[in-house]
């Protein structure tokens, strides 16, 4: 069994492999909620849409549809980097927390106003 050691404040804590995925998947589950609540309604882990709270279908939205700009030209944002990096800057503004069903009723509209735009 491999051990890892992380020196704590008072005393060296030694974890096992297994205790750190452990520890790792509740940190990023916490910062997740962090986040989720920071930009949900009245600072709840709510979507801003429709008020849906379950967190497993929760998600930060870019508000003006550059998330995909955003991934390219900042690495540091993909996958489960990005609400880490909400957190470290502070909250920045252009986000909002919508459940999945609001994104994606979102997307459409956005495809659709293209669309209409282009004539197709």
């Amino acid at each position: 069994m491999e051990m890892s050691e992380r020196i704590g404040k008072n005393k060296p804590r030694i974890r096992t492999k297994e205790q750190n995925r452990q520890h790792n998947k509740e940190w990023r589950q916490r910062v997740k909620i962090d986040v989720i609540s920071h930009y949900g309604h009245d600072g709840k882990p709510t979507c801003v849409s429709c008020g849906f709270d379950d967190i497993r279908a929760l998600s930060i939205d870019h508000i003006f549809n550059d998330g995909s700009s955003q991934r390219k030209s900042m690495p540091e944002t993909k996958g489960s980097c990005f609400y880490p990096w909400l957190r470290k800057h502070n909250y920045p503004v252009g986000y909002q927390t919508l459940c999945m069903n609001c994104q994606f009723i979102k997307r459409f509209m956005v495809f659709e106003q293209q669309n209409q735009y282009k004539g197709v």
